[in-house]
């Protein structure tokens, strides 16, 4: 870690998921090191998404807009990210309490981002015994960048399960699909 004080946010992306997003939310907000923002956007959900997010008043920055779909949706808040450290979390998943602080006692000036494994859990937030991605062991950045030389990809969760430091993702920002 570096001496200077990271600030932390949290990005958390919803869609009709009335059913998980306030877990999500209690989840970035009761890490063992504190989030400095949560940014919750909600992508034009039809349920009761919005009042549920709308609940959390100050303690969250949310954002309600029209469906733009995942992409649009991750654009959008990013124009609103204060964070050095930005931490995806998709609605239906939690970090775990420690996440933030495991995160930044890992982080140094050089990376441009930490992964880790998310465990899978089921409706009732019961761990099934599985892990995504599985990472059996620590791979180093040597190893990342030597897989990615050799295959042009590695082993990565998509969305949830990554912290990107800030100042790579300016320079990625705002990101358009393929052929978009």
């Amino acid at each position: 870690m570096t001496d200077e004080k990271l600030k932390f946010t949290v990005v958390i992306t919803s869609y009709n998921y009335e059913n998980y997003i306030g877990a999500a939310i209690e989840s970035a907000l009761g890490q063992t090191r504190a989030i400095d923002q949560v940014l919750v956007i909600d992508d034009g959900s039809s349920d009761g998404s919005r009042e549920i997010i709308s609940g959390y008043k100050d303690r969250v920055s949310a954002i309600f807009q029209e469906n733009a779909g995942m992409i649009g949706a991750w654009n959008r808040a990013y124009d609103f990210v204060e964070g050095d450290i930005v931490i995806y979390l998709d609605a239906d998943d939690l970090l775990l309490s420690n996440a933030a602080e495991e995160i930044e006692k890992r982080w140094n000036s050089q990376l441009s981002k930490i992964q880790f494994d998310l465990e899978i859990i089921d409706e009732h937030g019961e761990l099934l015994g599985r892990r995504f991605c599985d990472f059996r062991s620590e791979q180093s950045a040597k190893q990342t960048h030597d897989l990615f030389l050799r295959t042009g990809t590695y082993i990565w969760p998509v969305t949830s399960g990554n912290a990107y430091a800030r100042k790579f993702l300016d320079q990625l920002m705002p990101i358009s699909p393929p052929g978009g």
